[in-house]
C-alpha cells in the first residue's frame, strides 16, 4: 500500500499516440487570448486525445444538463438574496471545472493565488448545486492550455476538497500529458472517478494481502507446525513489511533497489528446495531461578524460549531481521551500533544506553 502510495498509481501503456501527444502539447503551449476565447475548444480537444465523450449541448433545465459547458447554478446567500452563476464545466458525479487564463508563470505567487480564487469560486458552485444532484467527488481548475489542478473529496458530505493525490502532484502541466500515469488520471476523472478513491483502494489492496496471508497460513499449518507458531510468524513478517516501507531495514547491495525482506523472499519463491526449514531444535530447559537472584542476560523465560525456537525455525528469515545495521529495539537508533550488546528478541538487539535504563 503506498501507502499513494499512491493509490492512484496504475503504470501501463499510454492512452493515446505519442505523436497526438506531442502535436496536442505543440498546438497549446504557445496560445494566448481570454478564457472565453479558449477553453472550451482546449477541453473539448483533450476529450477527443484520450477518446472520451464530449459535453452534450446545453438546455434551458439544468436538471437534464448532466454534462454541459456553462451549467447555470443560483447561488443563495446569507442575507436571503441570490445570484446567477455558470460553471464553465460540469459533469454531474465527477467533477465540477473552471477555467481561468492566468498571464502569469506556472508556479509563481500571483499564479498560485490566481488558481486558488478559481478553486474557491468552483467549490462555490458545487456548494450550490441541489442535494438531489449531490457532491462531485473532483473540483478541477484549469489555466488553458498550461495546467490542470485536480483537488478531491470522496465522501461528498460537504467536506474540504484537498489536492489529489497529494500537493507535491496535484498539479498537470501541458508537458505531463507524455505520462502513461497522468492519462490513465484523467481518464478516470472523465469516466469512473471512484476507481481513483485511496479507501477502495486500500479495501482491495488489503483483501488481496489477506487472502495471501490466509493462503500461506494454511500451507505452512498443512506442513505440520503449530497454529501458534504460524500467527507469529505472519505477525513478524507483516512488522518487517513496514519496516521496509520505512526505511528502518537495509536495502541491499544498491541503495536504490529492492529491500533485502523483498529479495528474501523472491529467492525463496524461486528456489523453494533450498528455502526449506527444518523443525526447530530442542531448547534446554533450565532451572527456575528466584527473582532475587536474577542477573539480566543469564535468565530465559518461558516466553524468550518460545522466541528462540521460533527464530530457528524460521532461520532464513532472521537473518534479514538480525542484521548488523538493525536499530536498537528500544530507541529505534542505529548511531552506535558497536553499542549493540546482548542477545536478540524478535530480531533486534538493544544498545548499552537502554539496558541500563
Amino acid at each position: 500500500m503506498n501507502d499513494t502510495g499512491e493509490s492512484a498509481r496504475t503504470t501501463g501503456p499510454a492512452l493515446a499516440a505519442p505523436e497526438a501527444i506531442e502535436a496536442f502539447i505543440a498546438r497549446w503551449q504557445d496560445t494566448g487570448g481570454k478564457e472565453r476565447a479558449n477553453y472550451q475548444l482546449f477541453l473539448t480537444e483533450l476529450c477527443r486525445l484520450f477518446d472520451l465523450p464530449g459535453p452534450d449541448p446545453a438546455t434551458d433545465d439544468p436538471e437534464r444538463d448532466a454534462y454541459v459547458f456553462e451549467r447555470r447554478v443560483d447561488i443563495a446567500h446569507s442575507d436571503g438574496k441570490e445570484t446567477r452563476g455558470y460553471i464553465d464545466l460540469y459533469r454531474r458525479g465527477h467533477f465540477v471545472l473552471e477555467a481561468k487564463r492566468v498571464g502569469q508563470a506556472p508556479e509563481t505567487s500571483r499564479w498560485d493565488k490566481a488558481m486558488l480564487r478559481a478553486a474557491a469560486q468552483a467549490d462555490t458552485y458545487i456548494r450550490a448545486l441541489s442535494a438531489k444532484e449531490g457532491r462531485p467527488p473532483f473540483l478541477l481548475t484549469c489555466d488553458v492550455g498550461k495546467t490542470i489542478e485536480v483537488y478531491a473529496e470522496f465522501t461528498r458530505s460537504g467536506g474540504t476538497y484537498v489536492p489529489f493525490p497529494d500537493p507535491r502532484t496535484h498539479r498537470i502541466h501541458l508537458e505531463d500529458l507524455r505520462d502513461a500515469d497522468i492519462q490513465q488520471r484523467l481518464v478516470w476523472i472523465w469516466t469512473e472517478p471512484d476507481r481513483l478513491d485511496p479507501a477502495r483502494t486500500a479495501a482491495r489492496v488489503t483483501r488481496e494481502l489477506s487472502k495471501t496471508l490466509a493462503k500461506l497460513a494454511r500451507a505452512l499449518e498443512a506442513d505440520g507446525y503449530k497454529v501458534e507458531r504460524v500467527a507469529h510468524f505472519i505477525k513478524r513478517c507483516l512488522f518487517t513489511m513496514f519496516c521496509e516501507d520505512v526505511d528502518l531495514l537495509p536495502r541491499g547491495e544498491q541503495l536504490a533497489g529492492p529491500l533485502r525482506m523483498t529479495l528474501l523472499c523472491e529467492q525463496a519463491c524461486e528456489r523453494p528446495h533450498r528455502a526449506r526449514v527444518g523443525p526447530p531444535r530442542e531448547v534446554t530447559q533450565r532451572p527456575v531461578i528466584d527473582p532475587p537472584t536474577r542477573r539480566a542476560g543469564f535468565h530465559q523465560c518461558e516466553q524468550r524460549r518460545q522466541r528462540i525456537g521460533l527464530r530457528q525455525q524460521f532461520h532464513t528469515l532472521d537473518r534479514v531481521l538480525n542484521g548488523p545495521a538493525l536499530s536498537c529495539a528500544r530507541c529505534l537508533t542505529a548511531k552506535h551500533p558497536e553499542m549493540i550488546q546482548g542477545s536478540r528478541v524478535a530480531g533486534f538487539a538493544k544498545c548499552a544506553h537502554c539496558k541500563q535504563a
